[in-house]
């Protein structure tokens, strides 16, 4: 049996699932070898009724030839038309509140998992040339773990920026002290403590943990419009701004209750100034939306409390991966966050000649 043989790939429409298919999906995100909340049932199908309204997103579903286990999920869109040319290719679904673009795959299934995509590429009978991953953390082990499976010559890079990331295993400290004196200069080190003691003048100070329900959700609201963020600044209907507040609501009410979504809050006299929301899955954490008082913007306070979020890593066992979830050079979390994971967008081929011909003259960049 060969390798392709290991893995069946087919697209089912996410509006026909039932209730065994969800709690299939349940488990394959626990047991994935890279986590990644955004594609997980409670926060994916939302975000389809939101975002994809046509209904043209289908769920690429991978099972085990032999016993038929989920053992890999991507959503996906057919498209037609790739750089004013009329190729069709699907691409993986991503949307505005979507950060990250890794499929769910089950531990030891992500070699098989890109083979069977390579044939399945090659296999299609709508004559698509290519899959395209948008939002890719592309690490060293996904570099090697889609190259095994496609070989290097069917692999071609459209963009690659570095995003600020947080490993506990590569930071070789011990304590969140050590790393805050490793990471952040001794002025900058200054200036947060003197921010910090400006706040403890105006009144009683506390961070930490913040129960997820109807009422810290009101309170990101109330934070965001009267900040930067503000969505009615951005130009957006408000017919839009309303179904995305609802689109949030719903994966962090969701989310909260399967113990994937945490929230972290300062609070001055019980006045709330910082709110950030991560969403969790295994030992990987994920930035997801940050928000605070800009009434008090002069002492950092959002500063604050992604220091707290990065704090209690070095204080729970479980945790060990913070992805900042941001765009490149970001001027706040490229300070507090070590590390860098390189982000891709990629198209992946199958063997035809054909297809190589003409990814190779449309592509920036071959791998």
């Amino acid at each position: 049996m060969g390798m392709t043989d290991l893995v069946d790939i087919s697209l089912i429409d996410p509006a026909g699932i039932d209730v065994a298919f969800r709690n299939e999906w349940q488990e394959l995100a626990k047991l994935s070898a890279r986590p990644n909340p955004f594609f997980e049932d409670w926060f994916l199908l939302p975000a389809l009724e939101q975002f994809d309204q046509k209904q043209n997103v289908k769920l690429l579903v991978a099972r085990s030839a032999k016993e038929g286990a989920l053992v890999g999920l991507l959503p996906v869109q057919r498209k037609l038309g790739y750089r004013k040319t009329p190729i069709v290719y699907y691409q993986a679904f991503i949307h505005s509140f979507c950060f990250n673009g890794t499929p769910l795959i089950r531990k030891s299934w992500s070699q098989p998992f890109f083979r069977s995509i390579a044939h399945w590429i090659e296999t299609t009978p709508d004559g698509a040339r290519f899959l395209q991953l948008l939002a890719l953390p592309y690490g060293p082990d996904m570099v090697e773990i889609i190259e095994g499976g496609f070989g290097k010559g069917k692999i071609f890079i459209q963009n690659l920026y570095n995003r600020a990331y947080l490993n506990q295993f590569s930071s070789n400290v011990n304590t969140y002290k050590e790393y805050i004196d490793r990471t952040l200069s001794s002025k900058r080190r200054g200036a947060l403590r003197r921010a910090k003691r400006h706040l403890e003048n105006m009144g009683t100070l506390t961070i930490g943990d913040v129960p997820v329900n109807d009422e810290v959700i009101a309170d990101y609201f109330a934070l965001e419009k009267t900040s930067w963020k503000n969505p009615e600044k951005s130009g957006l209907s408000p017919a839009l701004i309303e179904a995305q507040e609802k689109l949030f609501k719903e994966v962090i009410s969701t989310g909260a209750k399967q113990g994937c979504v945490e929230c972290r809050g300062l609070y001055l006299d019980q006045k709330l100034i910082a709110l950030a929301f991560q969403l969790r899955r295994n030992e990987y954490l994920a930035g997801f939306k940050t928000v605070y008082d800009s009434q008090y913007a002069r002492y950092s306070p959002g500063f604050h409390v992604l220091l707290n979020v990065i704090k209690t890593m070095f204080e729970d066992d479980d945790v060990k991966k913070f992805d900042s979830c941001s765009q490149a050079d970001h001027q706040l979390l490229d300070r507090i966050m070590v590390d860098r994971m390189p982000m891709a967008q990629i198209n992946l081929i199958g063997s035809s000649r054909l297809s190589r011909i003409i990814m190779g003259a449309l592509s920036k960049t071959s791998s």
